[in-house]
């Protein structure tokens, strides 16, 4: 029997930068006989090949346990929401196949570096930032920045001022909740 500890994996990340932290899925076996397992990832539309399940197969001992590690290839994407789907498949297990979704959001924040006395306009570029009419609050490295305009897709602010340094750009919705962007 395959256990997972999660059946999804969120990422965000921005475009043209690093790629996001690798995340874990625990695959443990529930079972009284050893299972040999493999990773078949299936992709949504807008692009394939970003996501990489670490070892592509496995065996894990009864009341075993073992790890894949999910990481990801950002070279090539435009902003946006993508979509796959690991499929972890063992022909010794009675529940299989079981799934973990991934979610990676993709956005850009244009210019990506200002003045530390802030007051340059910036634009947040990703797929479903709000509903258009609820992004309640923008900070970029922490400091507040002042919001001009928003559509679902994107929001344009104001930098605040603040001290120069590199810090996650946050966008906080009622209808998506919050955005990171590192």
């Amino acid at each position: 029997v395959i256990g997972l500890n999660t059946h999804a994996l969120s990422y965000a990340a921005a475009c043209g930068g690093a790629n996001p932290v690798a995340q874990m899925v625990v695959i443990t076996n529930d079972g009284n006989a050893a299972i040999a397992y493999s990773n078949s990832v299936s992709y949504g539309p807008g692009a394939t090949g970003w996501f990489i399940a670490t070892p592509p197969t496995g065996n894990v001992a009864p009341g075993g346990s073992g790890i894949c590690t999910g990481t990801l290839n950002m070279v090539g994407l435009v902003p946006g929401r993508y979509v796959a789907t690991n499929r972890i498949i063992s022909a010794e297990a009675v529940n299989s196949p079981q799934d973990v979704v991934i979610n990676l959001l993709v956005g850009a924040v244009t210019p990506s570096n200002g003045p530390a006395a802030g007051g340059n306009t910036v634009v947040i570029t990703g797929s479903n930032l709000g509903d258009g009419l609820d992004i309640g609050s923008v900070t970029m490295g922490g400091i507040a920045a002042s919001i001009q305009d928003q559509t679902a897709d994107s929001v344009t602010v104001l930098a605040g001022s603040g001290g120069p340094g590199v810090g996650d750009v946050v966008v906080q919705s009622d209808s998506q909740g919050t955005v990171t962007f590192p």
